[in-house]
């Protein structure tokens, strides 16, 4: 079994581990990962950067910012809000994963075609997810590079 490691990715967040195929640990690290993705989340949504980099788009161009539906209320969609849903996606699909691999070797009904393709969409998911990561510390990184 080879876990992957959140830690790079949601830092903070450390021992989080996610077996590749079906095995004791649990699907999303068990309910330390989720309890630290559930405090990362509320700490992302609360810092409220919005897309515009911190511009008010309304004083500038006279739009208003883009919103997104949650519950059924339309609210600023800010970068901590997507990077919520998409952490939120990714554990999502790695849980149904892990879920699918341990019902086909325990027998189940579950088809192995459908665990392996549940499986691929769950790391593809990751590898987006760590790219995006990477392309946010490197934009960061360049902007502290500047001189003011």
């Amino acid at each position: 079994m080879i876990p992957i490691n959140f830690s790079p990715i949601l830092t903070g967040v450390t021992g989080a581990t996610t077996p590749v195929a079906g095995g004791a640990a649990s699907p999303a690290g068990g309910a330390q990962f989720s309890s630290k993705l559930g405090a990362l989340s509320s700490e992302l949504g609360t810092q409220g950067i919005p897309l515009t980099g911190g511009v008010n788009s309304t004083a500038a161009t006279g739009a208003a910012l883009p919103t997104a539906t949650v519950g059924g209320i339309n609210e600023p969609t800010t970068f901590g809000h997507l990077a919520q849903q998409m952490i939120r996606d990714v554990n999502e699909k790695q849980q149904v994963a892990g879920h699918l691999v341990r019902d086909v070797l325990a027998g189940g009904s579950t088809p192995v075609h459908q665990a392996l393709i549940a499986t691929e969409e769950a790391s593809v998911s990751f590898q987006m997810l760590t790219e995006v990561r990477n392309k946010v510390v490197e934009a960061y990184q360049e902007v502290m590079r500047m001189s003011v």
